[in-house]
């Protein structure tokens, strides 16, 4: 019989502290990560660049800033896909960075990441809900081959958390959080299996405005599109 999935569980304070650290982690090393990344593009960015560039930098940046920091952990980066990921030391870890939607760190409401996502994170849910031995809604996506992370690691072994992280332009915070996503619809997770909630961070210092995602931002996934031919 396929099991239901389990209410979602959120962590904070001390409890998420807990959680973070058995996987090596903390949430001022997560937090940090986002701040420097969001720190970077500004510092960089061009008034006179396509709306579009803020976003992709920020993006970029703090998928950046993440990897140098876990790289010190012991943490790999791999890009099978151009789905960039840091995978742990013990290879049971990956960590995908993705903007989130208003409700990201509320740990009252249900987030979901600000725009869809293609095959590569719909196979790694997919893989997700599989490992817990959960049967949850998701669309068919395509047979990607090698393993999501390429074959110098066991996709089998793997759980795929997403590293969610939003400017709240009016309260001047930035908000994130690390959780493990276990089904989606349209490229959009809609459940969670764990959210770990981190500490706000202010933004002093950094211009942000109601643009705070600097118009769309591109897929880290690879998306495949089917036609019907004849």
């Amino acid at each position: 019989m396929p099991q239901v999935p389990a209410e979602t569980r959120s962590l904070v304070g001390e409890d998420a502290e807990t959680e973070l650290g058995r996987m090596g982690l903390s949430s001022a090393l997560l937090v940090q990560a986002c701040v420097d990344g969001l720190r970077a593009a500004d510092n960089q960015h061009d008034p006179f660049e396509p709306a579009i560039s803020l976003g992709f930098q920020r993006w970029s940046k703090t998928v950046g800033a993440l990897r140098a920091a876990l790289e010190e952990l012991g943490w790999t980066k791999h890009d099978h896909l151009n789905a960039p990921r840091s995978v742990s030391p013990d290879g049971t870890v990956a960590i995908a960075v993705i903007g989130g939607n208003q409700d990201t760190g509320d740990p009252g409401h249900k987030p979901e990441n600000a725009r869809a996502r293609g095959a590569v994170l719909l196979s790694e849910v997919q893989a997700n809900a599989a490992r817990r031995g959960t049967a949850v809604p998701c669309q068919l996506t395509l047979d990607l081959g090698d393993a999501p992370l390429g074959p110098a690691v066991d996709a089998r072994a793997v759980s795929t958390w997403i590293l969610l992280n939003r400017v709240d332009a009016g309260a001047r915070v930035l908000r994130c959080e690390l959780s493990l996503p276990l089904s989606c619809h349209d490229g959009v997770v809609d459940q969670w299996a764990r959210r770990i909630i981190l500490p706000e961070a202010p933004v002093d210092g950094i211009a942000v405005d109601g643009r705070q995602d600097g118009g769309i931002l591109p897929s880290d996934d690879v998306d495949f599109e089917v036609t019907a031919v004849g």
